[in-house]
Order: C-alpha cells, then sequence, then structure tokens
C-alpha cells in the first residue's frame, strides 16, 4: 500500500482472528459474495438509481448497470468491473484502484 499511498493523512485497522491458514482466509475473502448482503443490494441499486431514472425518462431499458446482470460480486470480480490490480502479494493482501468519474 506504502508504494501507492506513501503519505496518508490517517489509517484506520481493524483485526480479527480467523481458524485458518493465511492462503485459506485470503481466497475466502476473494470468493466472498457481496450480492448476499442486502445492505450492499440497496447501496448499489441507489447507486444506480439516478442512470435507472434517467434511462426511464428518455424510455431506454436500464440493463447497462454492471451490477443489473451479474449473478455475484466478488473482489476477485472488481478486475473485470473496471477496477485496476495494483498488486496481490500471494496470501497476504489485494490492492484495487479505479481511474473514475463518479460524479458523472
Amino acid at each position: 500500500m506504502e508504494q501507492f499511498l506513501p503519505g496518508l493523512d490517517f489509517s484506520v485497522a481493524h483485526s480479527d482472528i480467523f481458524p485458518g491458514t493465511r492462503r485459506q482466509c485470503s481466497e475466502a475473502a476473494r470468493e466472498m459474495d457481496f450480492f448476499q448482503a442486502s445492505l450492499v443490494r440497496t447501496l448499489l441499486g441507489i447507486r444506480a438509481l439516478p442512470q435507472r431514472l434517467a434511462c426511464s425518462m428518455r424510455g431506454r431499458r436500464t440493463t447497462t448497470a454492471p451490477e443489473a446482470s451479474r449473478r455475484t460480486f466478488r473482489l476477485k470480480d472488481l478486475v473485470g468491473l473496471g477496477w485496476i490490480s495494483l498488486g496481490e502479494p500471494p496470501a497476504m493482501e489485494m490492492a484495487l484502484g479505479q481511474v473514475s468519474g463518479p460524479w458523472k
């Protein structure tokens, strides 16, 4: 992380103990499907609402949102959704980045 953000203004760290190896925990985190959490589905729906409203006002169908046609939403899927893999030291961490204009 220090390679991409060498000067952080603040940092928050959370920890927990899991029964398993680093590799098992890392794989479980990459495979966890966030669509199984109703809060995540709700937040993604709210995020896509302006686009859906704009499309409905123009008389278009609203199937353009990436999450609309996906059955899963996992960390390992994010690279296919426009995120860039910045690095993955084996079974240690996963750093993703995105270049975008979310305000548009």
